[in-house]
């Protein structure tokens, strides 16, 4: 959005905002597409107070950082106002003689001058109303000592409740976050499961089994490996259901293993059928030049690990 139509529709436009390191934590996760939106959702927000038309779950996900920026923006305000004030109120001092006691009160220089009362017994002493000692002190102090002054919350206890309430807002948030991100999964383990199922590897019927058990362990080994978890995991199951068809057909190939989707996300395996490294080629015939690869992984290990992994 441009300047020149900011001013023409009379839009405030803020100097800064605060971009919290927990948004870029959000925003990695989600696809290329919907993170550069969002961006833009918090920029045109943070300097311009222009709200987003989203809803679903992406109005979920959006009110989790509207609720930031604008605990952010009121925080802001407020030290703004304690500044034109000279800072943030002072706590009530205690009177010298409520630290000291045993000290005297102080007495005039010449103790025998009669004061204004003595001289004029008629009148009554004076007295002052909402007495400011040091211009520090609440209007409402009694200065007789006769009543307590009211317990009102201090500005350190006020601000640790908002910044309790802020850390529960962001914890919800983190929570409708987990939410999107865990559809996203499921929506991934619905596209894989057919492939696994049609190689006779997964029991048909059994999605579930093959989601909480072989499909979180895989995701699992993927996210240790640090290889994005997207389509991209997707494509590399379909190639590798390639492999073990043609090798069905008679296509000749050193290529053994055909184990399901757990097994399968190992970095040892999954790295010959990603995308931007499958071949069949390949697999032809005989291993890979570099045969220190094939000595080092045994792709058709089968001890009590594996065996663990697997959900049948």
């Amino acid at each position: 959005m441009s300047v020149l139509k900011i001013i023409k529709e009379g839009l405030k436009m803020n100097e800064s905002f605060i971009f919290y390191e927990s948004f870029k934590e959000q925003l990695k996760d989600l696809d290329a597409d919907t993170r550069h939106r969002f961006t833009d959702y918090i920029i045109d927000y943070g300097l311009y107070e222009i709200e987003p038309e989203v809803s679903g779950l992406e109005k979920s996900l959006w009110l989790s950082f509207k609720k930031d920026i604008d605990y952010a923006k009121s925080r802001r305000k407020k030290q703004k106002q304690n500044g034109s004030k000279g800072g943030r109120p002072l706590k009530e001092k205690p009177t010298e003689t409520e630290e000291n006691p045993q000290k005297p009160t102080e007495t005039h220089e010449n103790p025998n001058a009669k004061t204004e009362t003595e001289e004029n017994p008629q009148k009554p002493a004076e007295t002052h109303e909402n007495l400011n000692v040091d211009g520090d002190v609440d209007d409402d102090v009694d200065v007789n000592g006769d009543e307590e002054p009211p317990q009102d919350i201090s500005q350190v206890e006020l601000e640790k409740i908002t910044v309790s309430q802020s850390q529960q807002e962001v914890e919800e948030a983190i929570s409708e976050l987990e939410a999107l991100k865990n559809i996203g999964l499921t929506e991934l383990a619905k596209k894989i499961y057919p492939i696994f199922v049609d190689l006779k590897i997964n029991k048909p019927k059994n999605f579930n089994n093959f989601l909480m058990r072989d499909f979180r362990m895989g995701i699992d080994k993927l996210k240790q490996a640090g290889i994005k978890i997207d389509e991209t995991i997707l494509q590399a199951c379909k190639n590798y259901a390639t492999l073990l068809k043609q090798k069905q057909a008679g296509f000749d190939t050193w290529w053994s293993f055909n184990k399901g989707f757990n097994n399968f996300c190992k970095l040892s395996v999954i790295d010959y059928f990603l995308p931007d490294k499958f071949m069949m080629k390949t697999f032809e015939k005989s291993p890979p030049k570099n045969t220190n690869k094939k000595d080092k992984y045994d792709f058709n290990k089968t001890g009590e690990e594996e065996n663990e992994d697997m959900p049948f």
